[in-house]
């Protein structure tokens, strides 16, 4: 059945399907398969095609993605467990076997690096969630292009 075109869009990027709205039916989709396909993509004022916006939910999935894929969540956790037990290192809060305090002692050399390291990933995961707030906050909605590395800090 041919319907009257009343105004139309691409509905996807590659320009293969169209979608219409009609005098008939409303909205249709017209796709390569149908046999008005041909009369529909004749249209004389087909608009281009226009992306949705992009939700809150696509950019949290978007940084939380990569922050896993940096530091998954059982390095997350260890690195938790090794921040803290530096720090009892360091105010003598650690135990010996037989459940005795042992005394504060400053980090050797090899513990400060490691200190420095859970830093430098602790500042990266804090830039991340600050660009993805700033993204939500882009006037116009959150860019089409926030997948894209250049969107986002380097990993350390």
């Amino acid at each position: 059945m041919a319907y009257t075109i009343l105004s139309a869009r691409w509905a996807n990027p590659n320009q293969t399907t169209l979608l219409a709205t009609t005098q008939e039916a409303g909205e249709v989709f017209y796709h390569p398969g149908r046999p008005d396909y041909a009369e529909a993509i004749a249209f004389p004022s087909i608009a281009p095609y226009v992306p949705p916006p992009v939700s809150e939910a696509e950019l949290n999935d978007e940084v939380n993605k990569r922050i896993s894929n940096r530091l998954p969540l059982w390095k997350q956790l260890s690195v938790i467990g090794r921040s803290v037990e530096l720090m009892r290192i360091q105010l003598g809060l650690m135990r010996d076997a037989q459940g005795d305090l042992i005394a504060a002692r400053p980090l050797t050399p090899l513990e400060e690096a490691e200190e420095r390291a859970i830093a430098r990933v602790w500042d990266w995961t804090k830039q991340m969630r600050l660009k993805e707030e700033q993204l939500k906050a882009t006037p116009g909605g959150i860019p089409q292009d926030y997948r894209d590395n250049a969107q986002w800090p380097s990993a350390p």
